[in-house]
């Protein structure tokens, strides 16, 4: 059975109805109703999911002490006996906000699930750091916070921009993941180096899912949310290359009459791209008939890739 809607005065004057099964919450003072994030007519109630070594919170929604729009939300790490907080936006003035906390054995549930507003995972440093990188790929949305043990005696805030492929391979501890396309893709599109992203397709056996992620990527840039010049005077190049992964992936499915069907309309500029990819796979086939079949192909993309563009 699910958690009752429930309301309650706090200290500081406010009135909450909070709806744990709609994670929502009203809040009002003095009979005036606060907006939520937005305008909202209902504030979003936070959701906080803790992965690894964590004591195993409450998954009752409860509430939490709130200063000028962030809620500090209390949590112990296994085998610590001090008590730790993390700070979380709320968008409300009340003295108290409520948020409802879990704890999860892996990430596996948080990557299968487009994450809501306001749903935050905080993971311990023994979480794989290529986990961090699809959950991030998966769900670019979720707010994502990796604690460490020196931070478990201070207040932490959520940033999302903390988990960079960059950064790991800066710091030397990229390990085998430099052979990872997925891995090389984001760090090639963080540089811009599209060109590296574009020939990952021939330097590396990319599955379709593989190739999926990287068009993750590709697609949060083109969305470029925050307006970034450099992204603004990249789009044509990226939407070529979200393009190129989409009839990439395709083609490695086997996915033939998809495939014939996406050469009948493709530019000379794709299909001068795909090239490299279909002679790659013609390598090494012993079946006479595939090899014919690819052989095709490249017949027909090199005539179209001659046509003007």
């Amino acid at each position: 059975m699910g958690q009752a809607d429930f309301q309650v005065k706090t200290p500081g004057g406010w009135l909450l109805r909070i709806q744990p099964e709609a994670s929502t919450c009203e809040v009002l003072r003095g009979g005036r109703v606060e907006p939520g994030q937005g305008g909202a007519a209902l504030h979003a109630i936070p959701e906080v999911v803790f992965v690894g070594q964590f004591e195993s919170p409450s998954t009752q929604v409860q509430l939490f002490p709130n200063r000028k729009g962030k809620i500090s939300i209390s949590y112990r790490m296994k085998g610590h006996t001090s008590e730790n907080h993390l700070i979380i936006p709320s968008y409300s003035e009340a003295d108290q906000f409520p948020a409802r906390l879990r704890l999860d054995p892996d990430t596996r549930v948080l990557v299968s699930q487009v994450a809501p507003p306001g749903r935050f995972a905080v993971l311990d440093e023994s979480i794989p750091r290529i986990e961090i990188v699809t959950l991030k790929v998966k769900n670019p949305s979720l707010n994502v916070l990796v604690i460490h043990p020196e931070e478990a005696t201070r207040p932490v805030e959520t940033d999302h921009q903390k988990v960079r492929a960059a950064d790991l391979v800066r710091e030397g501890q990229g390990g085998d993941l430099v052979k990872n396309p997925v891995f090389l893709a984001r760090i090639h599109l963080r540089n811009l180096d599209l060109a590296r992203v574009k020939t990952l397709l021939v330097d590396f056996p990319m599955t379709s899912e593989e190739m999926e992620f990287i068009r993750t990527f590709l697609q949060i840039m083109i969305k470029n949310e925050r307006g970034q010049k450099d992204l603004q005077a990249a789009r044509d190049q990226l939407g070529h290359l979200d393009e190129l992964y989409r009839i990439g992936s395709i083609f490695s499915q086997g996915r033939r009459e998809a495939f014939d069907r996406e050469m009948d309309t493709v530019s000379p500029s794709l299909a001068r791209d795909l090239m490299p990819l279909v002679a790659r796979h013609r390598v090494g086939i012993p079946n006479k008939e595939d090899q014919i079949y690819f052989w095709e192909c490249e017949f027909r993309l090199r005539k179209i890739a001659e046509k003007t563009a």
